[in-house]
C-alpha cells in the first residue's frame, strides 16, 4: 500500500469483481471444494477496496486540514 488512490477503471473493475464473486459463492455452493478458494479471493479484493477507501479519506483529510 503505497497511499495511492484508486483510479474510475479500478473501482469499476473492483465491482465487476464483486459481482462476479456473488455468482462464484452460489456455485460453490453447489461445488464445496471450491467455498475455501472464493473465500480468500474475495477477502483479497474487500482488503483492496477498503485500502483504497482509506487512501481517499487520507487524502480527503489532508486536503481539509488548513496547513
Amino acid at each position: 500500500n503505497r497511499g495511492e488512490l484508486l483510479s474510475q477503471y479500478d473501482i469499476r473493475f473492483l465491482q465487476k469483481v464483486f459481482e462476479e464473486c456473488a455468482h462464484a459463492r452460489r456455485l460453490a455452493e453447489k461445488h464445496p471444494r471450491y467455498e475455501n478458494l472464493v473465500s480468500q479471493a474475495t477477502s483479497v479484493y474487500g482488503d483492496i477496496m477498503r485500502k483504497g477507501l482509506n487512501n481517499e479519506h487520507a487524502a480527503t483529510q489532508h486536503k481539509a486540514t488548513p496547513q
